[in-house]
């Protein structure tokens, strides 16, 4: 399983040109569409098997009328799969750590068995919302999107990254929909790290300073994860039963299935009766059940807590889908308190997260300390597209190989990675045991706002309930 969907690769040597998804690319189908979907990494090496068998599983769900979108497009061989073991040069492979370390090069990569219509590049991306969002109808879209996400200095500034060094950011999807006027509705399921950034889209520009979108609510979203938070999934594994992301449980969740697949009783899934699922009890599903780090959210919640009604009279509310994660996660407190619980893991974790940050600058002053003793050497060491690379490989292998295996620099180095890559996994391990918690004490958080805001009703209340009543649309012809 694996516990980030971030862009976490470090930066290339020259920066990444990072283009806006502004242009609409002509020529993709609009009539009748559904759902779009939406999936893949910026390069090759952010295309996780997952993400591709997320996208598979949704249009699996939804049938036809839909629309996908994927990496390079049709017949592109970018799909990442983990190698049983690491393969190529040991020295290459010891320098690519040292010099370039970049994800990826402990997998390889086949061609996508998805047919996508196309690229999911910037110009296709808000050509198809543009062709989704203008139809005539009264039948909502959904759009699933998955992929890594980007952290911004704000909710707003987050970003999904599309294939070639494209980004789709909060104010595009505001501004697309503001472009089409028919009322359309449109409900987004994101899986990313930060996707919460996306809630964003309930205000007018994307941004909330300047209050909620013009008319009634016409957008909602699902979400993996608040928008300053990272969220399980993007597993080159290609086990798909070691997978644990929001985006698995949730679409299995809409056919009526657990996990892996098998079916499941309509009580564990019908929160409120209706005998159908709901986006927002897929959502449920996968709050209870995710066993990564993952905090889902969703617009209504945005909203609820942009508004922060003050303490004062509260008035009851059907919240079922609340009810539900509340029944299901409080035993695993065995009487305690969510919010003391939570307190009493905030001083270890910050300590923890702390170690890390000194453990980081201890790693890099001693590569710096390696990286300068090696190139005094051998300038060219750290350029393997230099033209005198090769020769200084060949000529110099057993001497650089020696040094690796007896300079005290490198061996210090090595333990600091080392110290790293511990306190990395046991910060993420703190963050999984935290997360039924966090889940747990945000349900509860909501359900009281959710009382006072119903105390206090007008048209703060109405918005919070059209957005619910959006997060509880069930999809067409889910199968």
């Amino acid at each position: 399983m694996n516990l980030g969907c971030r862009q976490d690769t470090p930066p290339p040597p020259a920066p990444t040109q990072i283009r806006p998804a502004t242009a609409a690319a002509p020529g993709l189908p609009a009539e009748g569409l559904r759902w779009i979907a939406i999936g893949g990494g910026s390069a090759p090496h952010l295309n996780q098997v997952s993400i591709e068998a997320d996208i598979a599983l949704a249009l699996a769900t939804w049938g036809p009328r839909g629309e996908v979108l994927f990496a390079g497009g049709p017949g592109s061989s970018g799909v990442q799969l983990q190698d049983a073991k690491r393969r190529g040069d040991p020295l290459m492979n010891r320098l690519a750590d040292l010099f370039s370390p970049r994800a990826g090069r402990d997998a390889r990569y086949r061609v996508t068995t998805l047919k996508p219509r196309a690229a999911a590049t910037g110009p296709n991306v808000i050509g198809a919302l543009a062709a989704g969002f203008g139809q005539a109808t009264q039948e909502p879209l959904t759009v699933f999107i998955s992929g890594h996400g980007d952290r911004g200095q704000r909710a707003a500034d987050n970003a999904v990254l599309l294939w070639g060094g494209y980004d789709l950011r909060p104010h595009d999807i505001a501004k697309a929909l503001a472009k089409t006027r028919g009322g359309r509705p449109v409900q987004f399921v994101i899986t990313s790290c930060f996707s919460g950034g996306f809630a964003e889209i309930i205000f007018q520009d994307a941004r909330s300073a300047q209050g909620p979108a013009a008319g009634p609510v016409r957008a909602c979203g699902l979400f993996a994860a608040p928008w300053d938070r990272e969220s399980t999934g993007c597993d080159p594994d290609p086990d798909r039963r070691k997978h644990d992301g929001y985006g698995l449980h949730f679409l299995q969740a809409l056919r009526g299935n657990d996990k892996l697949g098998q079916p499941l009783g309509k009580q564990e899934l019908d929160a409120d009766g209706d005998g159908q699922i709901s986006l927002l009890e897929a959502h449920t599903r996968a709050r209870i059940m995710g066993r990564g780090m993952d905090l889902p959210t969703t617009t209504s919640e945005r909203w609820i807590r942009f508004v922060d009604p003050p303490d004062g009279p509260e008035s009851d509310v059907w919240l079922p889908e609340e009810d539900a994660v509340i029944a299901a996660l409080s035993p695993r407190l065995k009487g305690r308190e969510a919010a003391t619980e939570l307190g009493a893991r905030r001083g270890p974790m910050e300590a923890l997260q702390e170690r890390l940050a000194t453990a980081k600058r201890a790693e890099q002053e001693s590569y710096l300390d390696v990286a300068a003793h090696l190139l005094a050497r051998w300038p060219v060491l750290d350029d393997p597209w230099h033209p005198d690379f090769a020769t200084t490989l060949r000529q110099n292998r057993a001497a650089i190989e020696a040094w690796f295996r007896t300079a005290t620099l490198y061996a210090r180095h090595r333990r600091r990675v080392t110290e790293v890559d511990t306190l990395t996994a046991a910060v993420d391990e703190a963050l999984v045991a935290a997360a039924p918690l966090e889940r747990l004490a945000r349900a509860i958080s909501t359900k009281r706002l959710a009382q006072r805001l119903r105390a206090l009703g007008g048209a703060h209340w109405d918005r919070y309930a059209a957005l619910l009543a959006c997060e509880r649309s069930t999809p067409p012809n889910v199968r």
